[in-house]
């Protein structure tokens, strides 16, 4: 077993690495009772939990005092005693300050060209340590610089009155460039279990915390040959552990990415399952967006929505009220910055072209000077989003100016003009006709299309397609004939009622010609009534 490497091997061992494991177990507390851990004395057989991080300190010590610098050491190697105490195996060396000749020089140096020679196994982390005399007091300046991932962090100073202050100033800068590192193991493909490199050793001083509550930590993957070196070192894209219920270094994860399965992958060869605290060490953290076409053009204008990422273990099943978030547009470069004060520990950033998302990622502010993120080529729906939403401003103009024609010739029904009226909704009828933006619309969909298509996108080709019967479902909507046919039935019975009465009108108007005087005649008598006939005889008489 490597160096913090688990190389698929489960948490839960049993059998012979269970006493292996107890009998490292015993040689850890054994080395722990003696006294100091001194980085050659690690063992890379002793649990996870149980390693101290090999910290390697170079002091460049500029004072021409060698009694002080003497004594510096000293006091640094018994100040990390009594504040990391067995967490850390530090190795302590003086170094010759003329490389960092000036504070510039020393912010300038690549820390990866001390290491050259040295195994990446060799120590966790390297910190380079600048002393150089003020008038009154000493100027402090630390760098770190971690070789597993070749991370190099930004440059940490602090001016001390009392040069007795100036051990314990230097650890606390080293403590706020520290990242500690953990091995895991995916349980599902959005769930894993963590164990936190010398976890399980106590803390002697309460200032000097190994992790922070809801720590956040960054996956890695680390491949190595047969031989065991390093070949590959590569992080799991776009995201995060949070770690949750912490017993002597192990935890449960809660997983926070911009995948849909994450670990869902099966990684194949000799791989190691690492992790690394996310912790602020830049002020900010620059976003870079470009698109991965060839060549990698910057996306500019772009917007970008910040909403806050709720680390707390939800209190209940029910889904909080998302918080509004901060909306930021990318510069000419493709860049926006997220600054790190004044923000929680970890943000979503969702990138927009135009009304399409194109990416949500999760981004620890000031973990890392900057991260670049590839998005799609979204260039050809852009271009056909563009022209259709050109259209569509046509559109509205097109409805807008068919209903002012409809309300004058409802006007001109009011003042029964029937020939403004037919000229009214004629002109309606030919600005109402959605035939010429509907063949708009197929202009737009032929070319974006076989644009996708040459280029193999066939999800652009679906957006474009979406985009544009959306469009074209729009104009058959609001440029509907059937409003036209209604008001036009409308007019039609309000022009035949204006000339029925028209009509009634000159009817009564009409003069008539001159009466004959009326002729009275005699009434006539009422005619007589008929004798009534003979009742009949009875037979026999």
């Amino acid at each position: 077993m490597r160096w913090l490497g688990v190389r698929q091997t489960p948490l839960a061992v049993s059998g012979t690495r269970n006493l292996r494991a107890t009998w490292s177990l015993l040689v850890a507390l054994t080395m722990a009772a003696c006294g100091v851990v001194h980085a050659a004395d690690v063992d890379a057989s002793t649990p996870v939990e149980l390693q101290p991080y090999r910290v390697h300190l170079l002091l460049a010590d500029r004072r021409p005092d060698g009694v002080a610098r003497e004594k510096l050491v000293e006091e640094l190697s018994s100040t990390s005693d009594r504040t990391w105490g067995r967490r850390w195996a530090l190795q302590l060396e003086s170094r010759d300050p003329s490389p960092w000749s000036n504070h510039r020089a020393f912010r300038r140096f690549r820390p990866e060209t001390f290491a050259a020679d040295t195994d990446v196994d060799a120590f966790d982390v390297r910190y380079f340590v600048q002393v150089s005399a003020l008038p009154v007091g000493l100027q402090l300046q630390v760098r770190a610089w971690e070789p597993l991932w070749n991370h190099a962090s930004p440059v940490l100073g602090a001016s001390v009155m009392d040069p007795r202050d100036a051990p314990l100033r230097i650890l606390e800068l080293c403590r706020d460039l520290f990242r500690p590192r953990a091995v895991w193991e995916k349980t599902n493909d959005y769930s894993a279990r963590l164990i936190v490199q010398g976890g399980a050793i106590a803390a002697p001083d309460a200032e000097f915390p190994l992790i922070e509550p809801q720590e956040i930590f960054t996956p890695w993957l680390v491949a190595r040959n047969r031989e065991g070196a390093i070949t590959r070192q590569q992080a799991v894209p776009w995201t995060c552990f949070v770690l949750e219920d912490v017993v002597d270094g192990r935890a449960s994860v809660r997983v926070v990415s911009g995948l849909r399965a994450p670990l869902g992958a099966k990684p194949r060869g000799r791989i190691d399952y690492v992790a690394v605290a996310a912790r602020p060490q830049w002020t900010s953290t620059r976003l870079d967006c470009y698109s991965v076409s060839q060549p990698p053009r910057a996306l500019a204008a772009h917007r970008v929505e910040l909403t806050p990422v709720d680390l707390s273990p939800p209190a209940s099943e029910e889904s909080p009220t998302p918080p509004t978030p901060e909306l930021v547009l990318t510069d000419r470069l493709g860049a926006v910055r997220i600054d790190a004060a004044g923000r929680p520990p970890m943000v979503w950033a969702a990138v927009y072209s135009g009304t399409l998302k194109l990416a949500t990622v999760p981004i620890v502010p000031g973990s890392a000077e900057a991260v670049r993120l590839d998005l799609p080529d979204d260039s050809i729906r852009l271009q056909a989003e563009g022209q259709l939403q050109l259209l569509t401003s046509e559109l509205v103009d097109t409805v807008a100016l068919r209903a002012v024609v409809m309300s004058a010739a409802r006007a001109a029904a009011k003042k029964n003009d029937w020939p403004v009226v037919k000229d009214k909704m004629a002109e309606a009828r030919k600005i109402g006709d959605p035939k010429p933006l509907l063949e708009r619309v197929s202009a737009v969909r032929v070319p974006a299309a076989a644009a996708a298509l040459a280029k193999k996108d066939r999800t652009t080709e679906q957006r474009v397609q979406r985009m544009c019967d959306e469009t074209a479902e729009m104009v058959r909507h609001y440029l509907n004939p059937e409003k036209l046919n209604l008001l036009q039935e409308e007019l039609d019975e309000l022009e035949k009622v204006d000339q029925q009465t028209k009509a009634d009108v000159r009817e009564l108007e009409t003069p008539r010609a001159p009466s004959q005087p009326a002729v009275i005649s005699a009434p006539k008598e009422p005619p007589k009534p008929s004798p009534a006939a003979p009742p009949p005889k009875p037979v026999g008489f």
